[in-house]
């Protein structure tokens, strides 16, 4: 078992990231397990002095920062693999808190595990690999997820089936890594 690494693939979002930690036998080339879970940001369980002072996206994005902390200190990742943000002209706004997010966590994965990979994923790529269009809507990326479901050895509390999109989207990413760098050639 001294060949079982942890990967964590993480689907940013300021009020909700979806986070899929994976098991692999890097030897055998084998994912052993997978769990996901997505992290919901509620306003009403953050510090309203953070707020006050930090403002709202600030505060969101250390709240992130502390779960990710405790799951990089349980799980000890390897390998962050996190989809790379991307800017969409119906929403503007929303990308460069995206970008402060995926910044903060790879300063803190470095703080934390200076040996641990950083593998960035743009969204076209993770679509394509996991065999869907690259423009295609949140559906068809989880029809393709879930047919690829014994990949994973999906082993998390709320049936695959029932996953919200952001765990999901964290599988595909998850898939993709898998794919771009461990499966062998």
């Amino acid at each position: 078992m001294d060949q079982v690494f942890v990967i964590f693939s993480i689907d940013p979002g300021i009020n909700h990231l979806g986070l899929s930690i994976s098991e692999v036998d890097f030897k055998n080339k084998q994912v052993l397990k997978t769990q996901t879970q997505t992290i919901h940001v509620k306003e009403k369980y953050l510090s309203l002095y953070s707020i006050e002072n930090y403002g709202l996206k600030q505060t969101k994005i250390d709240y992130l920062n502390e779960q990710f902390i405790n799951f990089v200190e349980k799980f000890k990742p390897v390998t962050l693999a996190i989809e790379t943000p991307f800017y969409n002209m119906k929403r503007p706004a929303a990308f460069m808190p995206l970008v402060e997010l995926m910044y903060q966590l790879r300063f803190t994965l470095r703080d934390l595990l200076p040996t641990a990979n950083l593998a960035l994923y743009q969204p076209s790529i993770i679509k394509k690999t996991i065999g869907a269009n690259a423009t295609c809507k949140k559906e068809e990326v989880r029809e393709y997820v879930l047919r690829k479901k014994n990949f994973f050895h999906y082993d998390g509390l709320v049936p695959m089936e029932e996953l919200d999109e952001h765990s999901i989207d964290s599988l595909a990413i998850f898939y993709t890594h898998y794919e771009t760098t461990l499966r062998e050639k």
